[in-house]
């Protein structure tokens, strides 16, 4: 400890490791009743950190969740997202009301149908990266 002290120490455990680095931000749309964020590269369970918190402040603020979600040259998750995704799935599940998935990668469209016939109660679409203006317009 010498070398670097113990508040060194304690910063550098708790720093992410490469695998924990974010792979999302979030996107200013204009409207403060939707959760809107782009998805790149792959995510980690700092980003589903995140979205739980934005989650849990959407609830509050909203009472439902409406998000749009636009997806960038998304490669996966790392294994400590996909069980984080299953923590915040059922934590927040009756909470989603809406959500318009937005890319344009062609496996997006069939993923979306998946998706939205196991999960009933929530209202998933899937939209062209040039459709952003339908994505918002549906959630609406």
């Amino acid at each position: 400890w010498p070398l670097f002290g113990p508040e060194k120490a304690i910063a550098w455990l708790d720093a992410p490791l490469k695998d924990e680095l974010f792979g999302s931000r979030e996107l200013d749309l204009g409207f403060d009743d939707i959760l809107a964020f782009s998805i790149y590269e792959r995510l980690t369970q700092v980003d589903y950190n995140w979205f739980n918190q934005e989650m849990a402040d959407q609830v509050r603020r909203f009472g439902k969740i409406k998000m749009y979600v636009e997806l960038e040259d998304f490669e996966g998750m790392s294994l400590k997202a996909v069980w984080a995704d299953l923590k915040s799935g059922l934590k927040f599940y009756r909470d989603i009301k809406k959500v318009a998935l937005v890319g344009d990668e062609g496996w997006l469209k069939n993923a979306t149908k998946v998706a939205d016939f196991l999960t009933p109660g929530i209202e998933l679409e899937y939209f062209d990266i040039t459709e952003k203006h339908k994505a918002l317009d549906w959630l609406q």
